[in-house]
């Protein structure tokens, strides 16, 4: 008979080994990305499980081929075009070909990926048929400490944010390095989810046309004045992700947004997109994105008191409700920009926060209504 211990052992074992890696401890996976095809890590988050002592992290890998096809292009401009009413020409003058640029790529299915992490390489799947693939590692201390820079304290470490990094090789040109990391984030304090559009960036998604200019045409103009509320609650010991039902095809021109237009470092989690399936999946309920990753972040940090910010313009209000029915002890705050003239007192808002303290709730209009929130005074 086989024991039950077997099981985990042998799951360890393979992930250790990396289906598709290099066994040498020094060496780092050799993978099958050629010449034309590029692998993105996305940066995931790490964490650590006081109950079972394991870190954890999570990895999020994209394999991909830069495509300029001109079919693919047409199709495009086609679908906005038909939206915005406007020409090819009129197109040509605006920012789309940098933006669409980035949902022009074919994804590429059925790759084997693998990242060295501490001298070892750890099997992260194959892609789908979007190209993405997402695996949670599990470690325990001392084969977690040996990504971390030598001399590392563990015990100081896991008090505050820090990055650990991972890298592939491909076999096709062994000078193409990939490189990824994921942020640690300590198991206690406040943790801040903030929606992206219409909450820091104007987008104005209830208006199909704009949101297409906004996204595609048009320069991203931030909310004024969040990106100092937010520096300020960082500098009080909070930690960030920002939550967006954006394509992950965008990461890049909205990471180089928050980083221009100095937001806190954070993690993102956006929803997967292919261009085949046309461009109004856009415009699909950012439930099916925002949900599922706030309960992963409920699973992975247990012990944090969560703050979410959104917008009145979509389903935030709703979504939040949802979750905070779930893990209500754990919601310190929602906060909720008003972008329609909503009421807190209307049967929308009463509906979608249930029984949610209506004390933790706050619609504002203006981010200086945020300043009397103090992270250290959330326990």
């Amino acid at each position: 008979m086989i024991k039950k211990w077997f099981f985990p052992i042998i799951v360890l074992f393979f992930l250790a080994a990396g289906i598709a890696g290099s066994n040498s401890i020094n060496s780092y996976p050799e993978l099958d990305i050629r010449n034309d095809e590029n692998l993105m890590f996305f940066p995931s988050y790490c964490f650590y499980d006081k109950n079972s002592n394991t870190y954890h992290i999570r990895f999020h890998a994209w394999v991909y081929e830069p495509e300029v096809s001109s079919k693919k292009r047409k199709i495009l401009i086609s679908a906005i075009s038909s939206i915005l009413d406007l020409d090819e020409e009129q197109i040509a003058e605006s920012l789309f070909e940098k933006r669409a640029a980035y949902l022009l790529y074919d994804n590429e299915s059925r790759k084997w990926v693998s990242a060295g992490y501490g001298g070892e390489p750890y099997n992260l799947g194959v892609t789908d048929a979007t190209g993405h693939t997402e695996r949670e590692l599990v470690m325990p201390p001392e084969i977690f400490a040996r990504g971390l820079p030598e001399g590392t304290n563990l015990k100081e470490f896991k008090k505050a944010e820090s990055w650990v990094t991972f890298k592939a090789l491909t076999v096709h040109n062994r000078d193409r390095v990939f490189e990824g990391r994921a942020k640690y984030i300590p198991p206690d304090g406040v943790m801040i989810v903030s929606d992206i559009d219409d909450t820091i960036k104007i987008t104005e998604v209830n208006d199909k046309k704009k949101l297409m200019e906004n996204t595609f045409l048009k320069p991203y103009i931030p909310v004024e004045g969040m990106s100092g509320v937010y520096s300020l609650w960082e500098s009080e010991g909070a930690s960030f992700v920002y939550l967006s039902a954006s394509p992950w095809q965008l990461y890049e021109p909205l990471t180089e947004f928050l980083a221009d237009e100095n937001f806190p470092e954070g993690v993102m989690q956006m929803k997967v997109f292919d261009l085949p399936s046309g461009v109004k999946t856009i415009f699909d309920s950012p439930e099916k994105v925002k949900l599922p990753a706030l309960k992963k972040l409920m699973k992975s940090f247990p012990q944090k008191k969560f703050i979410l910010i959104g917008d009145s313009g979509e389903k935030d209000p709703e979504i939040y409700g949802k979750i905070a029915s779930q893990y209500k002890d754990r919601i310190a705050w929602i906060l909720i920009r008003n972008v329609n003239n909503e009421s807190s007192d209307s049967k929308r808002i009463k509906s979608a926060l249930g029984s949610y303290p209506a004390e933790r709730f706050r619609l504002f209009k203006d981010s200086s209504e945020l300043y009397f929130l103090n992270m250290k005074e959330i326990r």
